[in-house]
């Protein structure tokens, strides 16, 4: 369902530009219109939202994250490194030990 929704945004997408297309086309030959019409801005608005809509449902829902509080964990915070490592390449441990 989400897929044919994202296909109809991008379709009002599609049209928008080449609505743009024509509009900037038609206007050539009057005077030059630097901005698109409201119909074709709403067009693309439409699109977007459409798009987002799409996007939107196809996300998987949020996994429940469950903390270990029912179990006592030994935690060894590690200190800071020497003073001749940099700060860009400390490495942290912070896999939970095999079971």
């Amino acid at each position: 369902m989400s897929a044919i929704i994202k296909i109809a945004g991008a379709a009002v997408l599609l049209h928008a530009a080449w609505a743009t297309v024509q509009y900037r086309n038609d206007s050539l030959s009057s005077t030059p219109i630097l901005s698109p019409s409201p119909e074709i801005l709403l067009e693309v608005f439409a699109g977007f939202l459409i798009s987002l809509l799409g996007t939107v449902t196809s996300v998987p829902p949020l996994g429940i994250v469950r903390g270990n509080s029912h179990k006592k964990q030994n935690v060894n915070f590690v200190g800071p490194p020497p003073s001749y490592r940099s700060r860009d390449f400390d490495v942290f441990n912070h896999r939970l030990a095999p079971r």
